[in-house]
């Protein structure tokens, strides 16, 4: 969902709080962003009536996102979501950017520590 997404479809989920625990500190308050699903278009707006359904959906999205579903109730990913082209490995992302460091290190003439070298 993230790799088909762009910024404007990470919109903010203001009816979360309603049943799963609060996104953020109260010192900097937050709202979550999430991609658009059948959850999201079903209790959008209705953060009211979501909290009377707590005690049962609540556990049930944890449940699901426990399971690595949780994506089909509340997928989240802000706007960076259009950044993301494809799915890689960690390892190769971390490959990658260290290669990438070294070559801009080589560049400017600095000593890499054989450490970071891959």
């Amino acid at each position: 969902m993230i790799v088909d997404a762009d910024a404007t479809d990470a919109i903010k989920a203001e009816y979360l709080d309603a049943i799963l625990l609060p996104y953020t500190r109260s010192a900097y308050p937050s709202v979550a962003r999430v991609l658009r699903t059948p959850f999201y278009d079903e209790w959008c707006g209705r953060g009211d009536e979501l909290a009377q359904h707590a005690e049962e959906l609540g556990p049930r999205i944890v449940a699901e996102v426990l399971r690595g579903e949780g994506h089909a109730y509340v997928p989240f990913a802000g706007q960076s979501a259009g950044l993301v082209a494809d799915v890689q490995p960690a390892a190769d992302i971390v490959r990658r950017v260290v290669a990438e460091a070294d070559a801009i290190l080589r560049g400017l003439q600095v000593d890499t520590p054989s450490s970071l070298r891959a």
